[in-house]
């Protein structure tokens, strides 16, 4: 039998780093009005990944969604880890 749990709610701090972050990858991207991102931190059990990771979805306009994983807690992820992202997103985007 499946059990459905309440959402586990998010600090300030939490949501604060997620806003930011999206807001970086709207901007590093050059996403649309009408594209849409998510941002996720998990878990990661894999051997030689860190305790958590971080994952992006990528919704674009008239494009199959995307997800984007990155090593690391969603506060260390980096300016350059993102650009690196964008120049497939980008190119993605210019079909």
């Amino acid at each position: 039998m499946f059990r459905f749990s309440k959402k586990r709610a998010q600090s300030p701090r939490d949501e604060a780093l997620r806003f930011e972050l999206k807001a970086r990858i709207e901007r590093i991207l050059e996403l649309g009005a009408g594209d849409v991102v998510t941002v996720s931190q998990i878990a990661c059990f894999e051997p030689g990944c860190p305790d958590v990771e971080t994952v992006i979805l990528l919704m674009r306009v008239g494009q199959p969604t995307r997800a984007l994983k990155l090593l690391g807690a969603m506060e260390d992820i980096a300016d350059e880890e993102l650009a690196r992202l964008a120049v497939p997103e980008k190119a993605a985007g210019d079909e």
